[in-house]
C-alpha cells in the first residue's frame, strides 16, 4: 500500500488534458445515534387539523419541524388543515416569510376576540394550540381531541381520516 492509500484523508486523482486534479476529501467522523422514541397509534384519523401559529408552528422564530412533519403526515393521510390563529400583524405576510403561503386549507384569523372552539368543525377534529386555555375550551365546546404542540416530539400513526384502516406498526413509516 503507497504512502497516498494509507492516508489519514481520502484522496482521489483525475487526469484532465492540460493538468492533474487532486480532489481531497477531510476525515469526517460519522456516528449513529439510536433512540426510544413513542409512537401513539390511534384508533381514526382526523378529517380536520386545527393548528395555532405562534409559539405552536413557529418557536422563537423558527419552524416546529416535529409539527409540520406530523402536518404533512396528516396531510397526506386526507386531512384537511386550518390554520387558527390570533397573530398579531399581517398573518399572510409572516406566512410568506416562512415559505409556508398556501400550506394550509384554510387561515383562520382571529381578530374579534372570539372563542377558537367557534371555529372548529368536522366529526373528527383535532387542535393543536400551546395555551392549555385554549385547549380546555376547545375540548369542553367541540368534538375536537385537543394536544399541544410538545406532544409533537414523539411519532404518530395516524389512519388514513377517509377510512377506518389501522397502521402496520411492524414496519416503520420510513422503511422502504
Amino acid at each position: 500500500m503507497d504512502a497516498r492509500a494509507a492516508s489519514s484523508a481520502a484522496e482521489r486523482d483525475f487526469d484532465s488534458i492540460f493538468a492533474m486534479i487532486r480532489i481531497t476529501l477531510p476525515n469526517a467522523l460519522l456516528e449513529s445515534h439510536k433512540r426510544l422514541e413513542d409512537v401513539f397509534l390511534l384508533e381514526r384519523g382526523f378529517d380536520h387539523v386545527f393548528v395555532d401559529f405562534d409559539d405552536t408552528i413557529i418557536i422563537n422564530g423558527v419552524i416546529n419541524e416535529n409539527l409540520m412533519r406530523f402536518l404533512v403526515h396528516a396531510r397526506n393521510s386526507g386531512s384537511e388543515l386550518h390554520l387558527l390563529t390570533r397573530h398579531d400583524g399581517n398573518i399572510t405576510s409572516t406566512l410568506e416569510n416562512h415559505f409556508l403561503h398556501g400550506f394550509f386549507n384554510s387561515v383562520i384569523h382571529i381578530t374579534d376576540g372570539s372563542e377558537k372552539s367557534a371555529r372548529v368543525f368536522g366529526s373528527h377534529p383535532l387542535f393543536i394550540d400551546d395555551s392549555f386555555s385554549e385547549r380546555v375550551d376547545v375540548r369542553e365546546n367541540s368534538l375536537a381531541m385537543t394536544v399541544s404542540p410538545a406532544s409533537f416530539e414523539s411519532r404518530w400513526a395516524i389512519p388514513s381520516a377517509k377510512s377506518n384502516t389501522s397502521m402496520n406498526l411492524d414496519k416503520h413509516p420510513r422503511d422502504p
